[in-house]
């Protein structure tokens, strides 16, 4: 194939730069890579078969032979720990709630000591092009927020209103124990950490714009995932894990990503661990994540890790936190005491029987208890401050061995120690919990009416068979279980629910008198019941139950309702008079009933003046005969101290009356209104 002639340019591979060759064709086939380019590329490794090769020759690959230190790895991966930060692939949309209203803040001042060290921070932003000044208008204006760093100052936003109408991704949010069951033969690890890792994540226009806020010097925005918005971590997350998706040995939370050695000898896990690191910074090279050189903990036996201390022997407590409980000050309010509680909970693994030495402290932040500090109360500060600095190692929990639990034969069980071939792995707390005991009987009993029960049947076998991908594929009988499908199991013949067994339908009423044979109300009784037997609409069925009981609604507690008594009935119009007072569309009316003839007049009202009521009710009892004469009336609202006026105005009776006498009257004015 003739050559029209050839021209040099730069090709990016592996985030290096390569100068080649490219020989111009005429041709309408493909480009394609020469071999000498794809050698040179690391593309294409040619090799002689090992029967062809000399006896005396032997072949090892060099690099994976060599033990990884350090040292080669930052020189290795010289770009992936010192280059500036750019771009991961893909771009970051913010969701935003249309209902709400756009909201520009008022500028903020900056500290005058800070402004210089403010201004070169946003300068720094603006060259490494994650921060643009603005000028044209925007819907959402933020204020900006300084954090005072170690070694410089963070710029942040405070987007409040902007926080309330970004809708979530909600991403599940790895944690520490999400981590510890894959870790059973780990042996060695690195933990590594995204450097600015928000920074590495870039907006899209339409976000960029959402996160403008102010500054003394005008308006900016940011290009990049900015601190301070409250999806952020979320949506960080989320992209880590697709950037670091099907890596073995990679546990990435948060910007802190751990790679773990495995194997049965220090050996095996240390090549493991190599060859997983490897993966990891070619990953790190290819999409552009950058990594803190000063925050690198290499190939260590054990390494602080969200909290907790993860080592070859298990995990342990970080003495940070031991040291923390020690230098705490005896608690002087209830607060202090809550404080102390809420932090040694987080160490509760490693402090078995914390609940019952705790109880004494939580005794002091009841309601109604005055704060007395008493010796009990010291001596269980000082039982907590000596359990910490002796706390086991607990073994990680290996899914291939099996696992014992003992506890104690108690009517309540209070501790259980989980083991692992003979080595104690944690002490846990059980609380004391309501339980009904299942007889051998009642268990075949449950088991026989479960096997006649066609809907369980079927559920049987749909759990057996597998669950379909969709409820609409699901048989109508079972549909109703739907909701609960990762939940439910079969063992020996009887259904479950997590540890709840699910009740047969010919059992359920014989069940539903025994949990309200105390006759407690239903939400006991459902509280009571849903520990251990479970059916759908459980909970609707238990108080319907309860709702129908003739000795609860027998013996019911209700206020009691005296009997009214009725007036006299008057001898002509006018007698005797209900009135009300109601206001609307911001006027002020009365209302006047005549209990001789049930007729009744609407009046405006000026003002709520006691002569002002007087005059008006006159009016209407004098307007058909000067000689009418009313001797009572009752009222159902008056304006403050005008009872008195009324009874000097002529002979007359005033009675506030029992709102339920007054229906008639409050009817009306509803009506009027």
């Amino acid at each position: 194939m003739p050559s029209l002639g050839k021209f040099h340019t730069d090709c990016v591979v592996r985030g290096k730069i390569h100068r080649l060759v490219f020989e111009i064709v005429n041709t309408k086939q493909k480009p394609l890579l020469g071999g000498a380019a794809c050698t040179d590329l690391g593309l294409v490794k040619f090799t002689i078969p090992r029967e062809l090769l000399p006896a005396e020759v032997n072949t090892i690959d060099a690099s994976q032979s060599m033990p990884l230190t350090k040292e080669m790895l930052l020189k290795d991966f010289h770009d992936v720990f010192h280059d500036p930060i750019e771009s991961v692939p893909g771009n970051i949309h913010f969701d935003l709630n249309p209902e709400v209203t756009p909201v520009q803040c008022s500028p903020r001042n900056v500290p005058v000591a800070l402004k210089a060290r403010v201004k070169e921070e946003l300068d720094k932003h603006v060259k490494a092009g994650n921060l643009t000044p603005v000028t044209e208008p925007t819907a959402w204006i933020s204020n900006m927020v300084t954090v005072a760093k170690p070694d410089k100052i963070r710029i942040c936003i405070d987007p409040k209103p902007l926080n309330q109408a970004l809708l979530r991704s909600h991403y599940h949010m790895p944690t520490l124990e999400d981590v510890l069951y894959k870790l059973p033969k780990a042996r060695v690890f690195t933990l590594v950490d995204a450097r600015d890792a928000f920074l590495q994540c870039k907006l899209d226009e339409e976000s960029s714009r959402l996160t403008t806020f102010w500054t003394p010097w005008g308006r900016m925005r940011w290009l990049k995932l900015p601190f301070g918005v409250s999806v952020a971590p979320e949506i960080y997350q989320r992209k880590q894990h697709e950037l670091l998706s099907g890596l073995a040995g990679i546990e990435p939370i948060a910007d802190d990503i751990l790679v773990v050695g495995c194997g049965d000898t220090d050996a095996e896990a240390e090549e493991d661990h190599n060859t997983n690191l490897r993966a990891l910074m070619q990953r790190c090279r290819a999409v552009k994540l950058r990594l803190s050189e000063r925050k690198l903990q290499f190939k260590l036996k054990a390494v602080h890790f969200h909290g907790h201390v993860l080592s070859t022997e298990g995990l342990k407590i970080d003495p940070e936190k031991t040291q923390a409980v020690l230098d705490m000050p005896t608690p002087t309010d209830a607060k202090a005491v809550q404080r102390m509680i809420g932090f040694v909970t987080y160490l509760a693994k490693f402090l078995p029987g914390l609940s019952e030495i705790c109880e004494p402290l939580r005794r002091l932040l009841d309601k109604d208890t005055a704060w007395h500090w008493l010796t009990k109360h010291d001596d269980a500060i000082r039982e907590i401050k000596r359990m910490v600095t002796n706390t086991p190692v607990l073994k990680y929990y290996d899914v291939t061995k099996p696992v014992t639990i003992q506890s104690s034969d108690t009517p309540y069980v209070r501790q259980a120690v989980c083991s692992m071939d003979s080595f104690q792995v944690e002490d846990s707390e059980l609380d004391q919990a309501q339980h009904l005991d299942v007889t051998d009987f009642r268990f075949r009993q449950i088991a026989q009416h479960t096997e006649m029960d066609d809907v369980l049947q079927a559920l049987t076998s749909v759990i057996l068979r597998g669950w379909p991908d969709f409820k609409e594929d699901t048989p109508l009988l079972v549909r109703e279980y739907w909701p609960f499908r990762d939940e439910l199991n079969v063992q020996n013949s009887v259904l479950y629910r997590g540890q709840c067994v699910v009740i047969p339908k010919a059992l359920r009423a014989e069940l539903l008198r025994r949990i309200h044979t105390s006759h407690i109300g239903g939400e006991a009784c459902y509280r009571r019941a849903r520990d251990t037997l479970f059916w759908p609409n459980m909970r609707t069925e238990i108080k319907d139950y309860v709702s129908n009981c003739s000795a609860c609604n027998e013996y019911a507690r209700a206020q009691q309702k005296e009997s009214l008594m009725s007036h006299d009935i008057p001898t002509r119009p006018w007698q005797t008079v209900s009135m009300d007072i109601f206001s609307y569309a911001g006027q002020d009316f009365i209302v006047l009933v005549d209990h001789y003839s049930d007729f009744w007049e609407i009046d405006l009202l000026p003002d709520l003046s006691a002569d002002t009521l007087i005059t008006r009710c006159k009016s209407q009892f004098y307007a058909t005969d000067s000689q009418t004469k009313c001797s009572q009336i009752m009222a159902h609202s008056l304006p403050v101290n005008s009872s008195g006026s009324f009874l000097q105005s002529g002979d007359l009776t005033m009675s506030h009356p029992h709102p339920d006498i007054q229906n008639q009257t409050a009817k009306l004015s509803q009506l009027s209104r």
